[in-house]
């Protein structure tokens, strides 16, 4: 496991759910499947000294970001 807890910087982060390899939501599929996704490890970890609940696996910004300029996240307001 890479690093430590995120908030309070202990090695006590322990992973409890691994999802396995996962794609970026903002990408799209070929329609004839030739290329093959992008997946990144996806997990969920537990800090046993802070008891705070995160993502160990983290997808590197650069895949976060959408490829088109024409796609957006917008959040609802109230």
């Amino acid at each position: 496991m890479s690093g430590g807890c995120t908030v309070c910087e202990s090695q006590a982060l322990q992973r409890c759910l691994d999802l396995g390899p996962q794609p970026p939501s903002n990408r799209f599929v070929l329609a004839d499947h030739t290329a093959s996704e992008e997946r990144f490890p996806l997990s969920l970890g537990y800090c046993g000294d802070c008891g705070t609940v995160q993502l160990i696996d983290r997808m590197p910004i650069e895949a976060m970001r959408p490829r088109f300029d024409w796609l957006q996240n917008n959040e609802p307001e109230g």
